[in-house]
């Protein structure tokens, strides 16, 4: 994956793994309201194997592609990215987290311009993510990246204590 234009030299972008579990862990950690708002807790260990294992009905992880931003040795935002889901040719965001400290400092666009030309490399018509209601901030970055309403999703109900309803957005590409 290359860097978009103006991308601060000093970050790198590449693929994780379970060797990247221990900042991912703390990454988590940091993105703490994030995971307050979906789950009414902080993350723990199993929403770091989650992010690196989980897949979608019918995918495996041969179909999982995460990829994290650095600077230096910590890891300051991440993405799992789901290859021809829900159809052929298109990718699935499963989750895209920017450390608080960095939001609004255009690091979020970048990442999202990296993998947007990523997703191009390998051939996808359109992007889809589901946005968690409550995550208002979420929803204006991704309209304001290009995507557009495609339909209501299914509400979150595994780990939370109520359903949290979701919106899926779409970008073609």
């Amino acid at each position: 994956m290359h860097a978009p234009e103006g991308w601060d030299p000093s970050l790198q972008v590449r693929p994780i793994d379970a060797d990247d579990a221990e900042g991912l862990s703390s990454l988590f950690a940091r993105c703490a309201d994030y995971f307050e708002l979906v789950q009414g807790a902080p993350a723990g260990d199993e929403e770091v194997d989650d992010f690196l294992t989980d897949c979608p009905e019918d995918r495996t992880e041969d179909d999982l592609y995460c990829f994290g931003v650095f600077a230096g040795d910590e890891l300051v935002a991440a993405a799992s990215n789901f290859k021809d889901f829900p159809d052929p040719d298109t990718w699935w965001i499963g989750m895209f987290l920017v450390e608080p400290d960095r939001r609004g400092t255009g690091l979020g666009r970048a990442f999202f311009e990296a993998l947007y030309d990523w997703f191009l490399d390998q051939r996808a018509l359109e992007i889809q993510l589901g946005v968690l209601e409550p995550n208002e901030g979420g929803r204006e970055f991704w309209v304001a990246m290009g995507f557009e309403h495609l339909r209501p999703g299914r509400p979150v109900v595994e780990g939370v204590p109520r359903p949290v309803p979701t919106e899926v957005l779409s970008l073609r590409l």
